[in-house]
């Protein structure tokens, strides 16, 4: 530390004492008069790095392998006693046909055949289907007549009817409506409260 103070404060008289050198004439400046000391460079020691051996990796696969075919294991077929019968797929009509049946009224048929084709029975709908649901409803002890004009009453006589069995309320009548209704109809639950 006092090494690098002196060389300062060399370096400051000399910068100091520049000018007032020109003016006296020497314009070249007698530097033999100023002793800078010599500072010396450390010199940094050469550390060899020994060579590094080369080293084999052994290559990992990284994609799954080509091979990609699903195995299935045959299972060999088993003969079940009484089971003679062709299998079928169920119907989904079947049980609310089987139900139209067990009831024998003719009048829920043009409302079932329109909610078959995709109709909805609600306000505004006139015939028919809308007598078969007012008559659907008469059934389950709702307080409406069956004109075959389907309005506010009939919509408030279905809601009360829904939310009597826990179902959604609709503002229409669809064919799920209709597949949910008939079983109640059928089990005798429809007695007013």
């Amino acid at each position: 530390m006092k090494k690098l103070f002196t060389i300062l404060l060399a370096a400051a008289m000399l910068l100091y004492s520049l000018p007032a050198m020109a003016e006296q004439g020497d314009a070249q400046g007698d530097m033999s008069r100023f002793s800078i000391p010599r500072i010396p460079t450390p010199s940094i020691p050469t550390i060899e790095v020994p060579e590094i051996e080369e080293i084999e990796v052994p290559k990992v696969p990284t994609a799954a392998p080509t091979d990609t075919t699903i195995r299935v294991p045959v299972i060999p077929e088993v003969d079940v006693p009484g089971d003679d019968a062709p299998q079928s797929t169920p119907n989904p009509a079947e049980p609310v046909e089987a139900a139209l049946a067990a009831l024998g009224v003719d009048a829920y048929r043009p409302l079932y055949e329109a909610l078959s084709r995709g109709d909805r029975v609600g306000d505004g709908s006139r015939g028919e289907a809308a007598k078969g649901l007012q008559q659907l409803l008469m059934a389950f002890g709702q307080d409406i007549r069956a004109d075959g004009i389907v309005g506010p009453k009939t919509i408030a006589a279905l809601n009360a009817v829904q939310d009597r069995y826990a179902l959604p309320r609709t503002d229409a009548l669809d064919a799920a409506g209709l597949a949910a209704l008939l079983p109640l109809l059928l089990s005798g639950e429809n007695a007013n409260p």
